[in-house]
């Protein structure tokens, strides 16, 4: 029996040298919202928290998310393919590079905006900002499945090995000073931000998954949304990270379910340990130990038994060739090997950072060190409420510290048969790496466009120039996505146009997506009642924002910001579009 899998990705970006004044920054995103709204044919966000969205005629969403912070979310339309999937993020980052570059030309003209930045403004997709506070952007997944009630625990139990040590093939990477961390490079950056397995919190006390029965997910059919992976834009991990977990889903609603002998009986625990430590052997429920590749090597051999049987989906073939070979490359040993950097992103993040470690003359061991004795020093000061100030000599740093605790940081340096009088050179060390890792995340000339590059030239590269043409302009063909972007199009430029993941609304008419394989628009419109009134709506809004947050949003209504006027673009959008060099790094967030 087939169970087809709906999948989508919501990315939330960072923005690098965006200016630090509120008003102006306001503004600024205000802008970014209207250049890519300009693409193509759009609808403004029908329900209240959607006030800052534009839905587009490709089928994606694009908005400022959640209410009252400025952060810039892309969310992709519904695929039913990682193919499809990880086609449609790299067209959709090419579309935000392209409103990038409309707004950047504008603020060379606007002498108010640029005071404010310090360079281009640009995206990153970053899961850490080496930021104490703890913040941390999201990469959610989603997974749409038509299945009964009271299944949730049963699909769950089944992707939980997967999601545990997937870590090994499709995260990112980044500098970790965690003390069980083995030379201070990590796996995820997401990870130990996660601290249960499931529950409905996406901001604290996350949940590897939450489960729900939203309107948007269709009548008998289950969400599953998925926070505990690190930010990547690279085409190969998010086709191999989605389709090994649609892939167990579709096991899952036949019945299947994970041996013991690879099920971690810690599993956030587990999840931690393998990011800081790849080689980590983890207890399982049966009571033995088990590594993060053996753990997925019998996953691959479950997955192509159940695929043999009985056809799993049309696409697990190309999957399982990919899940084989980031297996392969990951048991060479060597986590510097050149090869492996042309596919695993982690790798290729470390190549980079390691070079730069040996230009500077330090070791991952030494600058590890440094990173754990930074961050106590920020933690065990006296003013924790002032960032840590830039001073000249370790003895100002040093005078800093509680006085209680100061025994304790003299001891440690003189085990390390180290002094004060170093700190300040590898702080500078270590500010320069965190940027140059922000750096590397870059949506566009960042990691994901070198791996795309290196895996063309070979002819292996896992989605088509054409097809990611396709995706900017087009909606996927075979999910709702496809009704609704024609919608938008037939009904474009008129005020009271509206649309949502499962509505379009127009005047007094709604029109109804209830399925997502569906791709036919309805045939005749509702008639139901109209949108609520917009001041109505946007009272309810900030109503709904002060009880969840306290505050209400910065922002009005959509574009009631002035926002900049948008000059005609330059350069065609494949010169806009092309990958640059990456820059030096002398910027950070």
């Amino acid at each position: 029996m087939q169970h087809p899998v709906i999948m989508g990705l919501e990315l939330e970006l960072g923005l690098l040298n965006a200016p630090a004044l509120t008003t102006h920054r306001d503004r600024v995103c205000e802008s970014l919202l209207a250049a890519v709204a300009a693409t193509q044919a759009h609808a403004r966000g029908l329900l209240a928290k959607q006030e800052h969205t534009v839905f587009l005629a490709n089928g994606a969403a694009f908005g400022l998310d959640p209410p009252g912070w400025i952060v810039p979310e892309y969310d992709t339309p519904e695929c039913a393919s990682p193919f499809e999937l990880a086609a449609a993020v790299t067209a959709g980052m090419r579309l935000l590079a392209a409103a990038a570059s409309r707004v950047n030309a504008t603020w060379s003209r606007d002498a108010r905006v640029r005071r404010g930045p310090r360079g281009p403004l640009r995206f990153v997709a970053a899961s850490d900002f080496y930021q104490r506070d703890g913040r941390s952007l999201g990469h959610h997944e989603s997974y749409g499945i038509r299945a009964p009630a009271g299944i949730e625990s049963q699909l769950f139990r089944a992707i939980l090995p997967w999601l545990t040590y997937r870590q090994l093939l499709t995260e990112p990477g980044f500098l970790s000073p965690a003390r069980n961390a083995s030379d201070g490079f990590g796996l995820s950056p997401r990870a130990r931000h996660i601290a249960t397995t499931m529950g409905h919190n996406t901001t604290v006390m996350r949940a590897m998954v939450t489960t729900a029965r939203t309107t948007h997910a269709g009548r008998g059919w289950l969400r599953l949304h998925i926070i505990s992976a690190g930010a990547t834009v690279s085409p190969w991990a998010i086709a191999v990270r989605h389709g090994g977990t649609a892939l167990l889903l579709v096991m899952a609603r036949r019945g299947w379910q994970p041996p013991p002998e690879i099920v971690p009986r810690e599993p956030i625990e587990t999840l931690h340990l393998v990011t800081e430590d790849p080689d980590h052997a983890s207890r399982t429920i049966a009571g033995s130990t088990i590594t993060a590749r053996e753990a997925l090597t019998t996953l691959l051999d479950e997955v192509r038994r159940a695929h043999a049987t009985e056809p799993l989906a049309p696409w697990a073939d190309r999957v399982l060739v990919e899940w084989e070979r980031g297996l392969a490359l990951v048991g060479s040993g060597n986590p510097d090997d050149e090869e492996a950097a042309v596919w695993l992103e982690h790798a290729f993040r470390r190549r980079v950072i390691g070079r730069l470690l040996a230009e500077a003359g330090a070791t991952w061991r030494e600058i590890h060190y440094w990173s754990r004795f930074l961050h106590d020093v920020d933690v065990f000061r006296r003013n924790r409420a002032a960032p840590l100030p830039y001073a000249a000599s370790g003895e100002a740093l040093r005078a800093l510290i509680d006085p209680e605790r100061l025994p304790a940081f003299d001891a440690l340096l003189t085990g390390a048969n180290a002094s004060w009088s170093e700190l300040p050179r590898h702080r500078r060390l270590l500010e320069r790496l965190w940027s140059a890792d922000i750096e590397l995340s870059r949506i566009r000339g960042g990691i994901a466009d070198e791996q795309s590059r290196l895996r063309a030239a070979r002819g292996l590269e896992v989605v088509s120039e054409e097809e990611i043409a396709r995706a900017e302009r087009e909606p996927p063909a075979s999910t709702r996505a496809a009704a609704r972007a024609v919608l938008i199009r037939r009904h474009a430029g008129d005020p009271s146009l509206h649309a949502t993941w499962n509505e379009v609304a127009l005047d007094r008419r709604r029109y109804r997506l209830p399925s997502p394989l569906s791709s036919r628009p309805p045939r005749a419109a509702s008639t139901e009642r109209a949108p609520a009134d917009p001041v109505r709506r946007a009272r309810a809004r900030r109503w709904r924002e002060i009880q969840m947050y306290g505050i209400s949003s910065p922002l009005g209504p959509l574009f009631a910001i002035p926002s900049l006027e948008l000059p005609p673009p330059e350069e065609p959008p494949s010169a806009v579009n092309s990958p640059a060099a990456h820059p030096a790094a002398t910027s950070s967030p």
